[in-house]
């Protein structure tokens, strides 16, 4: 099916995205990382392989044509809770969400807050960006926005700004106090070869949420960059979204 493209109203911001399928079908809400996009490669392959799901993808503030000039946790919360919002008003009432990484950490805070979702599915997903939780590299990055140094980010999409406001707001949310919350049932993927957010993260993640699963794939890195974690992981989010949503 073609994409829809629309606009969706978060806080005085406006979130570029779109939609496939129609209310009718269970809908799958999907939250991408830290400089991705809506049209990142795990979104298209998972609108693939759930063929009979309607999906809503969208661009978080200050990514893609998404507006926004500083990038903001708080905000990135504010941002899945109004595309949810969007979702009901629009009519869809099975509703799905999946987040990664930097927005796996926004779908959780927002699931927390909504207690009609179907199921929850994260991969790579960061619970705090506190400096002792963090792994080598977010190590290095955080030690750098404390020094009061911009660091532009690169992900899969056009790169984003992280300042030292970004960090001290993120640092602010309490995850794991947020995931005690979430009753639906909960996926985590995560590589132990992650050298961003660290396996130790999603253990102690895992222990909060009352309705959880965790995949473990070794050897797999931050963006399950080897094709054969890839399509593990890929298989694994995508059967359990079936299962649930």
């Amino acid at each position: 099916m073609i994409p829809v493209p629309v606009s969706i109203p978060s806080g005085n911001l406006t979130l570029d995205a779109e939609i496939v399928g129609d209310t009718k079908q269970p809908l799958l809400i999907l939250c991408h990382g830290l400089a991705s996009e809506k049209g990142s490669k795990t979104a298209i392959d998972l609108g693939a392989k759930l063929d009979n799901m309607a999906m809503l993808r969208f661009d978080f503030h200050c990514h893609g044509k998404s507006g926004g000039t500083q990038l903001a946790m708080t905000q990135a919360i504010l941002d899945v809770e109004s595309v949810i919002t969007y979702a009901r008003q629009q009519g869809f009432n099975k509703i799905g969400l999946y987040g990664s990484s930097f927005g796996g950490m926004a779908a959780l805070h927002a699931a927390s807050r909504h207690d009609d979702l179907s199921c929850l599915a994260l991969k790579g997903t960061a619970a705090s960006y506190k400096m002792e939780e963090l792994g080598q590299q977010g190590k290095l990055i955080a030690t750098t926005l404390m020094r009061g140094i911009d660091v532009p980010y690169r992900g899969c999409g056009e790169p984003v700004l992280l300042t030292h406001a970004f960090y001290l707001d993120a640092i602010s949310h309490d995850s794991y106090a947020a995931a005690e919350k979430i009753l639906c049932p909960t996926l985590l993927v995560h590589g132990d070869n992650d050298t961003v957010i660290p396996m130790q993260q999603c253990l102690d993640l895992k222990a909060k949420l009352p309705n959880a699963r965790l995949m473990v794939l070794p050897g797999a890195d931050h963006g399950f960059g080897m094709p054969q974690h890839y399509d593990e992981m890929l298989e694994e989010i995508s059967g359990f979204i079936r299962r649930y949503c």
